[in-house]
């Protein structure tokens, strides 16, 4: 894959204060409707899937010691069900949940929440983080390679990304939905 991206804004230090997910993308909706970068596309840069398995590895950092079920995961954090097989066997395949078959058994997480930072969750569920279609490979757009948006899009992606490698599973407070919350 051929990143038009390279060089611009890599992954940093750690900033002065971690910005909870939700806060994040709020302000990048805030960044694309500003007037400053009117720009009529919004991207959708994390997948519903993958959101899910944020929050289940969020749910498991809660309590690293104790195995859970999918069920009990999807009951939890208000996730449809029918999801949770898959994503449980992405992490699993990316070494971030161990799991334990069997009775009594259930997954957890493969290392301290600490050690895992939400970009290595996102990039196991969907692989690597791209905002518009532009950066990565080839285009149609009449405007590529040359395009004056190019570089905007590449330091949002950057800043981004360093946001989510520099925020731990662990800096994530849990928050549990209530039961039948969510939509089917």
């Amino acid at each position: 894959m051929i990143s038009h991206c390279q060089g611009v804004g890599a992954v940093g230090t750690k900033s002065a204060y971690i910005v909870p997910l939700a806060q994040l993308c709020l302000r990048l909706r805030a960044f694309f409707l500003s007037a400053k970068h009117s720009i009529a596309y919004i991207p959708h840069v994390i997948t519903k899937k993958t959101e899910y398995a944020i929050r289940a590895m969020s749910e498991l950092a809660a309590d690293p010691e104790h195995l859970a079920t999918a069920n009990q995961i999807a009951q939890r954090q208000a996730i449809p069900p029918k999801y949770l097989p898959q994503i449980v066997s992405e992490l699993t395949r990316a070494g971030l949940l161990m799991s334990v078959r069997g009775y009594g058994g259930g997954v957890r997480l493969s290392r301290p929440a600490s050690e895992i930072n939400i970009l290595s969750i996102i990039e196991a569920m969907q692989g690597a983080l791209t905002m518009f279609e532009c950066q990565v490979g080839e285009t149609d757009c009449v405007h590529h390679p040359d395009c004056r948006l190019l570089q905007v899009y590449c330091q949002a992606q950057a800043e981004l990304e360093r946001t989510f490698a520099e925020t731990k599973l662990s800096d994530i407070p849990l928050h549990r939905q209530t039961r039948g919350s969510h939509a089917k």
